[in-house]
């Protein structure tokens, strides 16, 4: 019965050591954003095209360092 219950432990904190960085992959920033996904997320966030803030924007969105 110890056996059991420390296999049980072990699968336990394995799961808690693997959830966060799987929720953080899922989470994070992407890698590759299509300019019309980040066009439709600029608009949606009010930034008006052709502004400077646009611009930073769409460069920022297109790296994956904004959150979609």
């Amino acid at each position: 019965m110890k056996a059991l219950a420390s296999i049980a432990s072990i699968a336990i904190i394995i799961l808690a050591c693997a959830a966060p960085s799987h929720a953080q992959k899922a989470g994070g920033s992407q890698t590759s954003v299509s300019g019309k996904q980040c066009y439709r997320l600029a608009v949606a966030r009010g930034e008006r095209p052709g502004s400077q803030n646009y611009v930073k924007f769409m460069q920022q969105c297109k790296a994956g360092k904004v959150p979609i």
